[in-house]
């Protein structure tokens, strides 16, 4: 069930065709020349019970697009709109070969201002083998950006093996509701939501590699061991983006944090917010000296054990910031990589 033909020669699309166009079409077709264009068949407009207009081979036909699912086509159809609606040249079952000769053919196919973006829909079992062959065979035709629609199995256990953190293969997972209407478990949305912001370049991956970064100094309070006063310590850094997605917590206790801070945050600025200096103290726990808290009444040593290591909590912007610096990421404090929809980090389900 396609959702392209060929009208008296022409190539048409039925997500460019509001209700009253199609149903015109619906009572004309038969004195024009319409058929399909994957296989030359002859073609009947037809409006699905998911209400997506799309063309239906006439009967005697062979081809693989006239068993096609009415959920995948519902899909197909829905990103063709979108994308047609936020400006791209959109087609879909487009067919192409990489510079050796392998075939592919692609769910829908956008392209604006000499970008290429494929949406690929993938709704029976596929092993992960498949989806990094096909994605190389896009890759070797010059197409980057690929982006594929997975439907979940059922069941928890399965999903770590169905779904792939991967910038160089963006994979989503599809669940349905009670309603059966899907949605991507990952961030909570409803397809039409995700594809809508997709376009609008609100998917994004994070942390680049050799890209930059901005640290986010985290106070914290705590009572003094030795003169039992009040005073505030370093905590650690929130590591966000550029556009300021946080990205993750480091705690102070992080070696990598502590370079950080020691070359980019001076301790003038630290005591201007009530924090002791930054220095090498011996602990005789720890067997030696290593740059540590300090309590800004009584110079005592505020060891590493004592700080509160809860990212979860960080990400909530309970804590606020007291200095700000940029640095250049390489790979170091290690940052787990995902992708972030809206600012949000997917989950992992």
């Amino acid at each position: 069930m396609p959702i392209k033909a060929i009208l008296d020669g022409e190539e048409i699309h039925s997500f460019t065709f509001n209700e009253r166009e199609w149903e015109e079409l619906k009572d004309s077709y038969k004195k024009r020349t319409l058929v399909m264009s994957c296989c030359g068949h002859g073609a009947i407009p037809k409006t699905s019970k998911l209400n997506n207009f799309h063309f239906s081979h006439k009967p005697k036909s062979d081809c693989q697009y006239a068993r096609e699912s009415p959920d995948h086509l519902y899909l197909k159809f829905l990103i063709a709109k979108l994308a047609h609606k936020a400006g791209w040249s959109v087609t879909t079952e487009k067919s192409g070969q990489t510079p050796t000769g392998e075939q592919w053919i692609a769910d829908v196919y956008c392209t604006k201002n000499n970008v290429q973006l494929i949406f690929e829909v993938q709704l029976s079992q596929q092993s992960m083998d498949v989806f990094k062959e096909r994605q190389a065979k896009y890759i070797a035709s010059g197409i980057n950006r690929v982006l594929w629609l997975h439907k979940l199995r059922k069941g928890k256990e399965f999903y770590f093996r169905d779904i792939c953190i991967s910038y160089d293969l963006p994979m989503f997972g599809l669940l349905q509701d009670e309603n059966n209407n899907y949605y991507l478990p990952q961030f909570s949305v409803s397809v039409d939501q995700f594809i809508t912001g997709v376009l609008e370049k609100k998917l994004t991956w994070h942390p680049h590699n050799n890209s930059k970064l901005q640290a986010k100094v985290i106070p914290y309070k705590e009572e003094c061991w030795r003169c039992g006063k009040e005073t505030n310590i370093v905590r650690g850094i929130g590591i966000h983006s550029l556009d300021n997605i946080a990205l993750d917590f480091i705690s102070f206790g992080n070696q990598d944090c502590k370079d950080l801070i020691h070359k980019h945050i001076s301790n003038e600025v630290l005591k201007s917010h009530g924090i002791g200096e930054l220095k090498q103290r011996y602990s005789k726990t720890a067997g030696g000296f290593y740059l540590s808290n300090g309590c800004k009444y009584c110079n005592a040593l505020l060891g590493d054990f004592y700080l509160p290591n809860s990212p979860l909590e960080y990400r909530s912007n309970k804590y606020k910031s007291i200095a700000t610096f940029t640095f250049d990421y390489r790979g170091s404090p290690f940052i787990n990589q995902n992708w972030y929809f809206q600012g949000l980090r997917a989950k992992r389900i």
